[in-house]
């Protein structure tokens, strides 16, 4: 019994060295001194040492003051044999830094007794470059907003300006002596001129609201007014159709409104 006991004690301490022998991820076994006792060649890797070099050497020994900060804030936490997850940089031999998601929790004997603790580490190097890739992506994409809302502004305050001339001066042909035909005329390029200066409004209200800053007014206007104004732009392209362009309003609708 005592032989079949080792034997199977034995088989499976080999199932699991095994296991993290051949796992991706970096298992680090250290005392309560903070001191390596057992790794795993997935954790050299990371590491960029052979197992012989980091084996009696402290955590602390293969990161910077920093990270050192956080190895120490954490391995207080295993004294209180509390288990936690976190993040930390390690320091390889040519002194780069490798990026790690780090799973620890403290070990203890048959007794109950604290003898250290262990720690599953990943590497998120390829994690951590796809969030500044997302950050810098990002701020393009806000970059480019803050762009277009600049260039719709520019080009309503560009094109409103000759809008307003063609508006005021129709409105001054308007109270000359015309021709019922020539009123007619001028009268829709102004009520167009003054369509097409809403457009422009609308236009440099969209750049307000990327910008947040859009101010929502309350206001009356009449109903057969804004009709007419449909009307006026829209009528020509349905007779040109073959299209008689009619608009109806019920008579229980107000004339005066408020939008």
């Amino acid at each position: 019994e005592r032989k079949e006991f080792e034997a199977a004690l034995a088989a499976g301490e080999r199932k699991l060295r095994r296991i993290l022998e051949t796992t991706q991820e970096g298992f680090w076994l250290i005392d309560n001194g903070a001191a390596t006792v057992d790794v795993n060649p997935a954790l050299c890797r990371i590491l960029g040492r052979p197992r012989e070099e980091v084996l009696g050497r402290t955590i602390y020994e293969f990161t910077d003051e920093a990270n050192g900060r956080v190895f120490r804030e954490n391995v207080a936490r295993r004294a209180r044999g509390e288990s936690s997850t976190y993040e930390v940089a390690l320091t390889r031999p040519d002194g780069s830094l490798v990026p790690c998601h780090v799973n620890a929790t403290p070990l203890h004997d048959e007794n109950g007794a604290k003898v250290g603790s262990f720690a599953l580490f990943t590497d998120i190097t390829e994690r951590k470059r796809l969030e500044r890739e997302l950050v810098a992506a990002k701020e393009a994409a806000e970059e480019a907003t803050r762009a277009k809302s600049e260039f719709l502004a520019n080009m309503s305050h560009e094109i409103r300006t000759p809008m307003n001339a063609i508006i005021g001066l129709s409105h001054l042909a308007l109270r000359t002596q015309l021709t019922p035909k020539q009123r007619d005329y001028v009268a829709k390029v102004h009520d167009a001129g003054t369509s097409l200066l809403g457009v422009i409004n609308d236009i440099l209200d969209f750049s307000k609201i990327e910008a947040g800053k859009l101010e929502i007014e309350e206001t009356g206007f009449r109903l057969d007014e804004v009709l007419g104004t449909v009307t006026t732009l829209t009528a020509q392209k349905a007779h040109e159709k073959g299209l008689e362009f009619l608009a109806h309003v019920s008579p229980d609708v107000p004339d005066h409104l408020l939008g």
